[in-house]
């Protein structure tokens, strides 16, 4: 059951009829199913996937202190740099119209300027 539930965090090309639930649509991933699904993962990694399909951001700053002390980053400056970095690898911030490319019809996306980022608000 594992294996299914990590699969759809990757979806594409997943067969949901043969999955539980049926015709019934795309399954819904719930936090319990993600925490159950990455028992046994090392900490960090761990962490990283509870924040990014999970949405619990309360465990942020304990994973940007562990990624600190891995690295030995011991300023307050780099573990706020950590949480910055974090909030950006977890964050759906890609482009919708170029889907990250920074390219539509072999030019440069006017929705992103090309950077492939959905524009700052």
């Amino acid at each position: 059951m594992s294996e299914n539930i990590l699969a759809l965090l990757a979806a594409k090309g997943i067969n949901y009829k043969a999955m539980e639930g049926g015709d019934k649509g795309v399954p819904q991933i719930t936090s319990a199913m993600v925490a159950g699904a990455c028992a046994g993962l090392d900490r960090i990694p761990y962490l990283l996937v509870r924040i990014k399909y999970s949405g619990d951001f309360s465990v942020i700053n304990e994973l940007a202190e562990l990624i600190c002390r891995r690295n030995d980053y011991q300023s307050t400056q780099a573990r706020h740099l950590m949480r910055a970095a974090i909030y950006e690898v977890v964050s759906d911030n890609i482009c919708n119209f170029c889907n990250g490319t920074g390219i539509t019809r072999r030019t440069k996306c006017k929705s992103c300027d090309g950077t492939g980022h959905k524009p700052r608000q």
